[in-house]
C-alpha cells in the first residue's frame, strides 16, 4: 500500500512541478512586454521632449516614416504642450516599469523557490528504495503546506 502512496504522490509532485513552470513562463513573457513598454516609452518622450526643445532630428526621421511630407514649424504654445507630454510620459513609462519590474520579479522568484521545494519532496521519495509509512506522512505535509504558502499551485487537486 505504501507503495502505491508513494507512486500517486510522486506523480502529484511531478504534475504541481510542470504546472508551476508552466505558469512562471508567462512572468518570461510579461517581462519581454514591460521591456515594450518601456522602449516605446522612451522613444515618446524623446520625441516629444526634442520637439519641445526646438529639435528637429527626430521628429523628422518620425515625419519621413509615416508622411513623407516636410516638417513645419512648431509655435511656442504647442513646444510647451509637447514638453509637457514629454515629462508626463517619462514619469508614467518610469513608474510603471519600476512598479511591474518588482511584481514580476518577486512572482520569478516565488515560483522558483516553489519549484525548488517540490523537487526536493519529489527526490525525497524518488531515491528512497522502500518509503516508510513516517517519510511519506512527513512529504505529504509538507507538500500540503506548499500548497497552502504559494497562490500559483493552489487549483491542483489534492
Amino acid at each position: 500500500m505504501a507503495d502505491a502512496d508513494c507512486q500517486q504522490l510522486l506523480d502529484e509532485l511531478r504534475a504541481s512541478i510542470r504546472i508551476v513552470n508552466q505558469r512562471a513562463r508567462r512572468y518570461r513573457t510579461w517581462h519581454v512586454l514591460l521591456l515594450v513598454s518601456l522602449v516605446g516609452g522612451l522613444l515618446a518622450t524623446a520625441l516629444a521632449g526634442e520637439s519641445a526643445m526646438g529639435g528637429k532630428k527626430l521628429p523628422e526621421m518620425a515625419l519621413s516614416m509615416t508622411t513623407g511630407g516636410p516638417l513645419s514649424e512648431l509655435a511656442p504654445g504647442w513646444r510647451l504642450v509637447c514638453g509637457l507630454v514629454s515629462l508626463l510620459n517619462l514619469l508614467a513609462t518610469a513608474a510603471t516599469a519600476i512598479e511591474n519590474l518588482f511584481k514580476i520579479s518577486q512572482r520569478r522568484t516565488e515560483a522558483s523557490l516553489c519549484v525548488g521545494s517540490l523537487e526536493a519532496l519529489r527526490v525525497e521519495l524518488a531515491t528512497t528504495s522502500h518509503v516508510k509509512e513516517a517519510t511519506l506522512d512527513a512529504v505529504r505535509a509538507d507538500y500540503a503546506k506548499l500548497l497552502k504558502q504559494y497562490l500559483t499551485i493552489r487549483s491542483i487537486k489534492k
